[in-house]
């Protein structure tokens, strides 16, 4: 026995097996340390839902007019806590929708939502994804303004004159469908019962 454990071979093994085991411990200890520490090298993944995002709409605002858009939408964000909490409070994303094409067509159309300035590190799903939108040529158009009271609201055995309005015109701006909808442009008094003079 003595012959064996004097042998160099005996003692390279113990040797190796010594140094396996501190090395072993070491390496348990400071993950042990960093876990506690909150260094743990795997970020924690959380998910977290932001309500009332503003949604930015990029068009040509002096010839066109688009409805249909939501004015909020929803985030779902998904990625370490840390930068979580930090765009839940910045809020230094943005949520839009891009009709900016000069080549738009008119009509309706299905648009989907899209994000920028968030970190690339987060994953957004959008409520909804998408919105059913409507894209009109912008045009402007004058009317002439009528007067219109009702007469039954005059004290019995008194009558009105002709009714006159200023402006006379107006202009009235929006989506051309809108605009070729109107028919006039009327100007309603409000009187009160038993009205003897004005």
């Amino acid at each position: 026995m003595d012959k064996f454990t004097n042998s160099a071979w005996f003692m390279r093994i113990v040797a190796f097996a010594l140094a396996a085991l501190l090395f072993i411990s070491i390496n348990f200890e400071m993950e042990s340390d960093k876990k506690s520490l909150g260094l743990s090298t795997a970020p924690e993944i959380s998910t977290e839902t932001i309500e009332n995002v503003p949604v930015e709409v990029y068009y040509d605002r002096e010839n066109l007019v688009v409805s249909g858009v939501p004015e909020t939408v929803d985030v779902t964000l998904k990625g370490a806590k840390s930068l979580l909490i930090n765009a839940k409070n910045q809020r230094d994303f943005k949520v839009y929708v891009d009709l900016s094409d000069p080549a738009i067509s008119m009509g309706d159309r299905t648009v989907t939502f899209k994000i920028s300035e968030l970190n690339e590190k987060l994953v957004a799903t959008i409520d909804p994804e998408y919105a059913e939108v409507n894209v009109q040529e912008r045009v402007t158009k004058e009317f002439s303004v009528e007067a219109e009271y009702n007469s039954s609201l005059l004290e019995e055995g008194y009558t009105a004159g002709q009714p006159t309005v200023s402006p006379k015109t107006v202009k009235i701006t929006g989506a051309k469908d809108a605009i070729e909808q109107i028919s006039y442009v009327k100007a309603n008094l409000e009187i009160s019962k038993g009205l003897t003079k004005r």
